[in-house]
């Protein structure tokens, strides 16, 4: 399934510094002051589907599949995580269908 319009319109490239192989993400959504994204080059063999997600106090990845949890953070209280974390589950469909279209 392709996103739609409305999706689309969540979705915004970023570009990145070419530095730590980190050339190039794509911003999913952005509630609040967190900004969550994926990066261009996931690996090789591309790893499953998850999401990163950064703002000024840190950084955190969450797996998507087989259900969302919490792959590794760093300098967020267990407060924000599980508000980062629901912020994932309620945008679960939007970031699957920006990882399937971006890596299609």
């Amino acid at each position: 399934m392709s996103l739609t319009r409305q999706d689309q319109a969540t979705v915004a490239v970023l570009a990145y510094a070419p530095t730590a192989g980190a050339c190039r993400g794509v911003a999913v959504v952005s509630p609040g002051a967190s900004g969550f994204f994926f990066y261009s080059n996931e690996g090789n063999p591309r790893e499953a589907i998850h999401v990163h997600v950064r703002n000024s106090d840190g950084e955190a990845k969450f797996w998507l599949t087989p259900t969302v949890y919490l792959a590794d953070s760093d300098g967020f209280d267990a407060r924000t995580l599980r508000d980062l974390r629901d912020a994932v589950v309620a945008n679960q469909l939007l970031i699957e269908r920006a990882w399937n279209d971006h890596f299609a």
